[in-house]
């Protein structure tokens, strides 16, 4: 076995842990002193470690990779005074639920990471509620999470951010969306503690799309064409009677024109 890797079994903190709010893994003092001895540079920076094996996946658990600080267990513990037990981790619910909620007997593998540090960092906000929560009143939503992030408030604080990973916190649930070095560069983890990192925002996982209207494209009416003309050969007018001779108009209604019979009117 690697000097650097250690197997152990692991439960959660208890239901109202403020450590849930955090990235910190508790492991026996023994194995605090050990690894420490070992792994630790002499600087100011926390020991990081993997649970759940390397890769995207985890080979033991079939969960995604968990990253975290390791704190030793210390005198008073409650979480670590009632099991008593030497090789057991403590895990916040929300690394549990990302190693695929593995059964209390399984042994996790817990190597030691070096982590780059962090020069950018996206998250995304579970609910519009939470935003809106944070934007009201004139408060600054950047100095809010800086805030809830370094335990400014008085709670745990974050050494380091995993990409893809759920990030609870007191104001709130995020999805770390992306992380990113000094360089600019994706990297998986990375460190924010003691740094200046810019944080970008994006809209809320239950943001409405509004999808532009598409017009709806009727077709235009049908216009009645005009009935054919038929041509038709002109008719030549109907025959006229021939003119009189006379030079009064027609005979008055019951009139008999006189005919004269052998007597001529002088």
């Amino acid at each position: 076995m690697a000097s650097n890797e250690q197997f152990f079994r692991c439960r959660c903190y208890d239901e109202g842990s403020e450590l849930h709010l955090s990235d910190q893994i508790t492991v026996p003092g023994r194995i605090w002193d050990e690894l420490y001895r070992i792994a630790h540079d002499g600087s100011a920076r926390p020991l990081f470690v993997e649970l759940g094996g390397g890769g995207e996946r985890s080979e033991t658990t079939g969960g995604e990779r968990v990253v975290g600080r390791l704190r030793p267990a210390v005198f008073g513990d409650r979480d670590v005074d009632e099991t008593g037990s030497e090789e057991l981790v403590l895990l916040p619910l929300w690394m549990w639920l990302q190693l695929g909620a593995p059964d209390p007997d399984f042994w996790l593998r817990m190597a030691r990471v070096d982590l780059p540090d962090a020069g950018a960092i996206t998250l995304r906000p579970r609910r519009m509620a939470t935003l809106q929560d944070l934007s009201g009143a004139n408060v600054d939503p950047v100095a809010v999470l800086t805030e809830a992030l370094t335990g400014g408030g008085g709670g745990p604080s974050w050494a380091c951010l995993s990409a893809g990973a759920e990030l609870p916190l007191a104001v709130g649930d995020f999805d770390i969306v992306r992380v990113e070095d000094l360089l600019g560069q994706a990297v998986p983890a990375a460190c924010i503690l003691n740094l200046d990192v810019v944080l970008e925002l994006e809209p809320a996982l239950d943001t409405p799309v509004l999808r532009p209207v598409t017009p709806v494209m009727r077709e235009p009416s049908p216009v009645p064409m005009p009935e054919p003309v038929v041509a038709t050969q002109s008719q030549p007018p109907a025959s006229q009677p021939p003119a009189s001779q006379r030079r009064f108009g027609a005979h008055p209604r019951g009139f008999v024109p006189f005919s004269g019979a052998g007597h001529r009117l002088s």
